[in-house]
């Protein structure tokens, strides 16, 4: 988890909750904690977004839909 993605001042879309990287048969997931602290309202809000940006990210992954991924363990 890092604090916040390094972004070029033109930004102007949301800030992304997270990345995903892939090098080779490697896949990296970065979570950034001020995005997702910023948009929760609560720790159990911190929590459960967090659990959907990895879940969405490890359904990349996989190739599954994200509602479907612990069908698919």
């Amino acid at each position: 988890m890092e604090s916040a993605p390094l972004l070029p001042e033109s930004w102007d879309d949301p800030v992304p909750a997270s990345i995903l990287t892939k090098d080779g048969s490697t896949h990296t997931i970065v979570i950034y904690r001020l995005p997702i602290t910023q948009r929760a309202e609560s720790s159990a809000q911190v929590l459960s977004l967090v659990w959907e940006v990895l879940s969405h990210r490890v359904a990349e992954i996989v190739g599954v839909h994200p509602g479907d991924l612990l069908d698919d363990l």
